[in-house]
């Protein structure tokens, strides 16, 4: 408060003075707009723009005033109070929800996924309208809670589904999504006022998936969930209307009681590319590495976007000592999420791995650096291992798994990677294993650089969520 005040006691002696100098007005507004509070932003921007009209024919402006205005700008925006977050804002703020509006675009700023939600009272994703833009991605449906209209254009292809055979949703639920978040502990981590793309933003990590939502400080909305970027306004008229089925496509109506109609044969394809998945699955995890190989190999012959069977048909090549083949299809996951603004940290310690095995350490490091900070990290909150879990069971998925088992196993990985293990040992006091952790942490401190990574700060006096299974 004293800040603000002192802003404006030094408007009220230097307005007159720098009412024609634009460049010191750009120069102090841009300094505003960094203010975390938003109420004293917006009341300093008001009273500042009533400087603008004014226009002198010479001006004479002392180096020592502008410091002394723009150094109490500064003073206000790293020392004003920030707004507090919590999961609960969001949760409650997302009530008076009724429509979404998700835009998604690649790395030229061109739209590639556009889709509209409307959220029924109860919070659940009601009417719904996608238009994907890619190859092989191209594609409209439009869901008015009746009939599902599935226009894959890219097959010249129509389908009439009844909602519950066929939903198409984003996230079923987003309040609820919050609130399971919420009532996990140790799921997300969360830091205030980061900023997204010039604007004020909190940063929630989901760190299962390690993924950035940014909520907008004012609204406690979500503004982005990754690349996805969420606007809140009233949707165009007839957007949830089931739209007229095109002349010359194949139409096929799944619908119950229908007239029977004949698939084609790329449906067919895809269903028995869904039993090869599955079938990839189980081979791999029984290590019939052969099979496993063939199997995945033609789930991606139908299905190429589908990102875990080019993942596990890259562990595949790995353990048959194909590495090479194995880089491509690590290298094919990771390239897959970068353009949605997500790394698959477990895609970069198995592409590591394989580096590793060639020889080619730098290389290794490089990705191990992309995975080494989350997993140390992990070693505090067992949450973080989830998707070295996931990817490392493709039967189970890490469903299975104790605490105990995911940290032993988080342990192992880092073990491998580095060849340090700190002291750490099943049978330990919890005090001891409390001290390799801590040794991990102060050792990726001292040697993130060397893995081409920024140092991670850790919660050193947050203790271990669990103990260990005797």
């Amino acid at each position: 408060m004293k800040h603000e005040q002192d802003i404006h006691k030094a408007l009220d002696r230097l307005g007159s003075e720098l009412a024609g100098n634009e460049s010191i007005v750009d120069e102090v507004m841009r300094r505003i707009v960094q203010i975390p509070s938003a109420p004293a932003r917006t009341g300093l921007i008001r009273r500042f723009k009533m400087f603008r009209p004014y226009k002198k024919a010479a001006i004479s402006i002392s180096a020592a005033a502008v410091l002394t205005l723009i150094g109490v700008f500064a003073a206000v925006t790293l020392t004003s109070p920030k707004a507090a977050y919590a999961l609960e804002q969001t949760i409650k703020a997302m009530k008076n929800v009724r429509y979404i509006h998700l835009t998604r675009r690649d790395e030229q700023g061109r739209l590639t996924d556009e889709r509209w939600i409307e959220i029924a009272p109860n919070g659940v994703q009601g009417r719904y309208r996608q238009e994907g833009k890619l190859p092989g991605h191209d594609m409209l449906v439009v869901d008015d809670r009746k009939t599902v209209f599935d226009y894959r254009r890219d097959k010249n292809t129509v389908i009439l589904w009844d909602p519950d055979q066929h939903w198409y949703t984003y996230i079923h639920n987003i309040g609820q999504f919050f609130k399971d978040l919420q009532g996990a502990p140790g799921s997300v981590l969360i830091r205030e006022n980061v900023g997204y793309k010039g604007r004020p933003a909190h940063l929630v990590r989901w760190l299962k998936l390690n993924q950035d939502i940014y909520i907008d400080p004012e609204t406690k909305l979500p503004i982005a969930i990754g690349t996805d970027e969420f606007r809140y306004e009233q949707p165009p008229k007839g957007i949830f209307e089931i739209p007229a089925i095109p002349d010359g496509v194949t139409f096929v109506d799944k619908r119950r009681g229908a007239t029977p109609t004949t698939q084609p044969a790329w449906m067919e394809k895809e269903q028995q590319a869904g039993k090869y998945f599955h079938a990839g699955r189980k081979a791999l995890g029984k290590s019939q590495y052969e099979e496993a190989v063939r199997l995945f190999g033609e789930t991606i012959e139908v299905q190429p976007g589908r990102n875990w069977a080019h993942f596990w048909l890259g562990r595949a090549y790995y353990e048959l000592g194909r590495y090479d083949e194995a880089i491509e299809r690590f290298t094919c996951v990771i390239d897959m999420f970068k353009k949605h603004g997500h790394v698959p940290e477990y895609a970069h310690l198995a592409r590591g791995m394989a580096y590793r095995k060639k020889g080619m350490e730098d290389k290794a490091k490089k990705d191990f650096g992309k995975a080494l900070g989350t997993m140390i990290g992990a070693l505090r909150n067992i949450k973080g291992t989830g998707m070295f879990d996931y990817a490392d069971d493709p039967v189970n998925r890490g469903k299975k798994l104790t605490k105990t088992e995911r940290f032993i196993k988080m342990i192992i990985r880092l073990r491998e990677i580095t060849g340090r293990n700190f002291g750490f040992g099943p049978d330990n006091t919890v005090e001891q294993n409390e001290k390799a952790v801590a040794g991990w942490e102060r050792w990726w401190l001292q040697h993130a650089k060397e893995y081409g990574a920024k140092p991670e700060k850790f919660q050193h006096d947050k203790p271990i969520d669990f103990k260990l299974e005797q």
